[in-house]
């Protein structure tokens, strides 16, 4: 018997991607119930034609099939009386408020995405600098954050060789990233890799190793960007630990391959995620299987993927092919791709345009206006 408090309570921590207040907080969570095999969700919105209700349903949608349930959700949508706005007003202003004072430069209608993974060496980083590279080339304003401090290779795969500085006082300082045009869009990067030489380790431990990604996020001027990929270390660490804290709209990707083993370590990240109340978007096989120059494929390393948790959405496979560009750096994408980075270009648009559209709705400013315009004409 499914637990209908528990439900509630994840469906709950479902943020508003402009306001950043949950919709719990807001008022906007209605009835939560279960009835036979459906679980029926109330929206209440601010109004009838909110911009951003289609996104509400599909985060709440994901949730809930991430949850171990078979429950089917059926959505009832309503609006909120005269004092329920009110209520989710002072709640959204408080939220404006706080959010002209965040410590960091991201836009609130910034898409952010974490590139993870509960082992190395399954191609993370090469895939989040393609899907970089993809949403550029799509006319999308992308940044890359290398989190992966101690294994940094995002300069080097993207082809930033240039050194960045922090400018500014010793009271007020920021970094501006290496900025590029790539296609009809653009890519703004920090790593390591422009910080230390390719070849010198980082010994840091633990807390300093999260500090660094702090200043990666807060001290970075990211300005007004699409989507911010970050490719994370792997594992489940002081810095995923700290995604959650420093970046709590992060969604998370997850990449790994199809190897017996792969299904524990998928199990261990979804685990994570769900303790660090993170949303999981889905997964992408990499190495999914292996195409030779005659056009036979052979899956080299076994396919476990039925092994993976149901809860998980497969969102791309990624084959090896023999004539793969993946080894000649930088990294690009052009008309004639291989299979591999081809796989990675359509995954890129499945995201842009299916799972995680870029924000482009009304304002937070804009939305407060009109419901205040409303309230005003109810008296």
């Amino acid at each position: 018997m499914a637990d209908v408090s528990a439900i509630r309570e994840k469906i709950g921590t479902v943020v508003d991607p402009e306001l950043g207040v949950s919709i719990e907080e807001l008022g906007m969570l209605g009835f939560v119930e279960i009835i036979g095999d459906e679980l029926r969700v109330e929206l209440k919105l601010t109004t009838a034609k909110c911009p951003l209700q289609k996104e509400l349903r599909g985060s709440i949608s994901r949730i809930v099939g991430s949850l171990e349930t078979e429950l089917e959700i059926k959505f009832t949508t309503n609006v909120m009386d005269a004092d329920e706005k009110r209520r989710a007003m002072d709640i959204a202003r408080k939220s404006v408020n706080e959010r002209a004072r965040r410590p960091h430069s991201i836009s609130p209608r910034t898409r952010i995405i974490a590139v993870a993974s509960g082992k190395g060496g399954v191609g993370k980083s090469t895939i989040t600098s393609l899907l970089a590279l993809s949403l550029a080339k799509d006319g999308y304003k992308v940044g890359v954050l290398d989190a992966d401090i101690w294994g940094f290779s995002i300069s080097k795969l993207l082809g930033f060789e240039e050194s960045v500085e922090a400018t500014g006082t010793k009271e007020s300082w920021a970094i501006s990233p290496a900025i590029r045009d790539y296609g009809s869009g653009s890519i703004a990067a920090i790593s390591m890799g422009m910080l230390a030489s390719n070849r010198e380790a980082v010994m840091w431990r633990g807390l300093i190793l999260n500090r660094a990604f702090q200043h990666f996020v807060e001290d970075v001027r990211w300005g007004d960007l699409d989507y911010l990929l970050i490719d994370m270390p792997p594992g489940t660490g002081d810095i995923q630990m700290g995604l959650s804290r420093l970046l709590p709209d992060t969604k998370l990707l997850l990449v790994t391959t199809p190897n017996e083993n792969a299904s524990n370590v998928a199990a261990r990240m979804l685990d994570m995620a769900r303790r660090e109340m993170l949303e999981v978007i889905g997964y992408v096989l990499n190495m999914a299987y292996f195409e030779c120059l005659h056009g036979d494929t052979y899956k080299i390393f076994g396919d476990y993927r039925d092994e993976f948790p149901a809860q998980l959405k497969l969102l791309g496979e990624v084959p090896l092919v023999a004539n793969s560009k993946m080894n000649e750096y930088p990294l690009s994408i052009s008309e004639t791709n291989a299979k591999d980075i081809d796989a990675i270009v359509k995954l890129a648009r499945r995201l842009s345009t299916e799972t995680l559209p870029p924000i482009v709705d009304l304002s937070c400013t804009a939305r407060l206006e009109e419901i205040e315009a409303q309230l005003f004409m109810q008296g």
